[in-house]
């Protein structure tokens, strides 16, 4: 014990007495129940416990990133993981303190192994309340605490370090420790349930979690998503594969923007069933119930791939055109060989929202459903067909052109043309895998065929282009 961890004990025991001198006007005396809502109080977590421990990680990090640390591990995973490890000993400290804390101030109190009171009674017994309804013993609830804490200090931890080690720049290390202490802080109060997917208080607090999830396993699942993320960036970074350039950092930003609209879209707490929840995120450009929300998740989903793909394209087609096109006795041969690898990305987003989307609703309600047969063809087989249309339609553009900035006006094309007011009967290939389009009386293999027929159609032109400007070998 120093005396700064002496200091962070005496501001424990003063607030843990204030906070038993509560209970008596409530008549707790329960020595377990007591200790268990001294420690999951989120306000001496969130304004002391938490800068604490930042203060600390802050300066430690900040000594283990020099060159010869990540040399001896070989590799950034490792370090991160390193780094983790060395964290544990601020984790354990503060956990241990807050604990002898709680345990020190709630002596006198009656020794018991069940729920003292009845938290109807409690006006400020939010925590005593969501953990009876979870466990019936208070110490099955300090424990599960604990672990929370401990998976929070350790998850945020290997977060930070993975950051710091895609960047290493020392402001985006402040800034990003000052963000998650302006987050947890201000957001505990200020986010809506409705959010809680986002909620940094459902991973740090038992009580929080389980009333704001119908089963535990959600906040573990989140974090580790999180982890999984961190691991597969700083593999990326081992492997010098560039994860933060603008390709990467875009599609980052795409997946992140998807999951937000997923657990954030209007009205998805009011949905009875899957089916609803789906149509209700995927509606897109259906004339009957447009939105502007509905148009801008549509755009950012599918235009939003269809980006993305470009960013490849100018790489491609600027710099390798030449070199691939001479392993090949034709540009046809070529532009088939160059297409499989989107055809398969295509399919992979499209099942991704598929399973992301039985995922987010389980999340969300609680409830494992299923995804009535006309849906899932909408979503992912003419989803698939309408992603086709897209980048056949970019590549007529492109080679026509020969420039990726003429290009991106093809997606302001697409922009325009899939609003309800420029797509009145259908005719345009643009927008109809809508899920909203099944209410508006479509078929959803007509559909189908209506793309099918473009998708030719494009073809056929792509082959005139391809054909006219062919090098034979």
């Amino acid at each position: 014990m120093t005396w700064k961890y002496m200091i962070i004990f005496l501001v424990m025991v003063v607030y843990a007495y204030y906070v038993r001198q509560t209970f008596h006007t409530v008549q707790m005396e329960s020595f377990f129940e007591t200790v268990v809502t001294i420690v999951s109080d989120p306000y001496l977590f969130l304004y002391f416990i938490f800068p604490v421990w930042l203060f600390l990680f802050y300066r430690m990090i900040l000594t283990k990133k020099s060159p010869e640390y990540v040399i001896r591990w070989e590799s950034n995973l490792r370090w991160a993981l390193d780094i983790v490890r060395r964290s544990q000993m601020y984790t354990v400290s503060l956990i241990a303190l807050l604990l002898l804390a709680g345990i020190s101030t709630s002596l006198t109190s009656a020794f018991s192994l069940y729920w003292h009171v009845d938290a109807t009674s409690i006006s400020s017994g939010e925590v005593v309340a969501s953990l009876m309804e979870f466990v019936d013993y208070p110490v099955v609830a300090l424990i599960g605490q604990v672990i929370f804490y401990f998976l929070f200090f350790s998850i945020t931890a290997f977060t930070i370090a993975t950051c710091f080690a895609l960047f290493e720049k020392k402001w985006i290390l402040s800034s990003l420790m000052l963000f998650l202490l302006l987050y947890m802080g201000m957001g505990f109060k200020l986010l809506p349930a409705s959010w809680g997917i986002i909620n940094l208080s459902n991973y740090a607090f038992l009580y929080h979690s389980v009333a704001s999830y119908p089963y535990l396993v959600v906040p573990f699942f989140v974090m580790v998503a999180v982890v999984a993320g961190c691991v597969i960036l700083l593999r990326l970074l081992d492997k010098k594969m560039a994860p933060v350039s603008k390709r990467y950092g875009f599609y980052a930003l795409y997946v992140a923007l998807i999951l937000l609209g997923l657990f954030l879209f209007p009205g998805i707490s009011d949905s009875n069933s899957l089916n609803e929840y789906v149509t209700t995120v995927f509606w897109g450009v259906a004339k009957q119930g447009f939105t502007f929300m509905s148009y801008s998740y549509y755009l950012i989903v599918f235009l939003g791939l269809a980006y993305f793909i470009l960013l490849s394209w100018e790489n491609v087609f600027e710099k390798q055109t030449y070199y691939r096109i001479i392993r090949h006795s034709g540009l046809i041969k070529w532009f088939v060989k160059f297409f499989q690898p989107h055809l398969l990305l295509i399919a992979a987003t499209m099942l991704g929202l598929l399973i992301a989307s039985h995922l987010a609703y389980f999340i969300v309600s609680g409830q494992w459903d299923t995804m009535s047969f006309s849906i899932v063809y909408q979503l992912v087989i003419n989803g698939f067909l309408q992603m086709l249309v897209y980048m056949l339609f970019l590549f007529i553009v492109y080679w026509y052109s020969g420039n990726i900035i003429n290009t991106i006006t093809g997606l302001g094309i697409i922009l325009v043309l899939i609003l309800p007011t420029f797509n009145l009967y259908y005719w345009v290939p643009f927008g109809l895998n809508s899920v909203g389009y099944l209410f508006d009386g479509l078929n959803i293999f007509m559909i189908t065929l209506k793309l099918g027929m473009y998708i030719v159609i494009e073809c056929i032109i792509i082959s005139y282009l391809l054909i006219k400007k062919d090098i034979k070998f």
